[in-house]
């Protein structure tokens, strides 16, 4: 409670829609992240990818024809509407404490009676947070994902820091320069464990938004490489 005190201190407005408001969320804006968040978790979902399913029946027709490259997971909310504009004061407001209400989010999805079964067991899971990119980093001060996975662990989940972006050199292409194929295939070499990194057996990647689905394909080679018999991954949203 202090620690929530101290971070609402001298707020003025919302984070979302700037209305006067000593909370970080306005009561509206917080009714609509939860309406958005009961929505999207009782609705019908592939089991494998979490994505709105239209006709299909359990799995999405891309899982049907991929399963066996698919790592399945779950996304709290679609990027887009309140879902998006969370996200955004989150990472590009600079609003820190956001980080609160997303673990709250991510804890009550873990411990929901809908996915109690061995697939999101919380004690059978390690979150480890997929690294930023390090610009932003730098220039925000933080991680907005640590910060969920740091959160995340004060309310008892198991939680590791196992990952990190490589550093490219003064002579590499910038992302913004290159084609989505290339950007896919940079994914593929942008990670790396960190030194003296112990991975456990059962991993829970988290993301903050999750667009191609590469950079989570990634991860999850490396970790299964280093000794991981499962991976998962969670993400705060989604692209549509």
């Amino acid at each position: 409670m202090l620690k929530l005190m101290r971070m609402f201190a001298g707020r003025e407005r919302c984070a979302i829609c700037g209305c006067f408001e000593r909370k970080i969320l306005c009561e509206e804006c917080f009714a609509q992240l939860k309406f958005e968040f009961e929505k999207r978790r009782k609705g019908r979902l592939c089991r494998l990818c979490g994505k709105p399913l239209i006709s299909e029946i359990e799995m999405c027709c891309e899982c049907r024809e991929n399963e066996a490259e698919i790592v399945p997971g779950r996304a709290l909310f679609e990027y887009r509407g309140i879902g998006k504009e969370g996200i955004r004061a989150f990472k590009f407001k600079n609003e820190r404490s956001f980080g609160v209400i997303y673990a709250d989010f991510l804890a009550l999805f873990l411990r929901s009676s809908e996915f109690s079964d061995s697939f999101w067991e919380s004690d059978k899971w390690t979150a480890v947070p997929v690294p930023g990119n390090r610009k932003n980093i730098r220039l925000r001060g933080w991680d907005p994902v640590a910060v969920v996975v740091e959160d995340l662990k004060s309310r008892g989940f198991a939680a590791a820091d196992l990952l990190e972006r490589k550093k490219w050199g003064k002579g590499a292409v910038s992302l913004k320069m290159m084609n989505r194929q290339q950007r896919l295939c940079a994914a593929l070499d942008s990670y790396r464990l960190r030194e003296g990194a112990v991975v456990p057996q059962s991993v829970l990647l988290i993301d903050d938004v999750r667009t191609t689905g590469s950079t989570i394909k990634r991860c999850a080679l490396l970790l299964k490489e280093a000794g991981a018999r499962e991976v998962r991954w969670c993400a705060l949203a989604e692209t549509p």
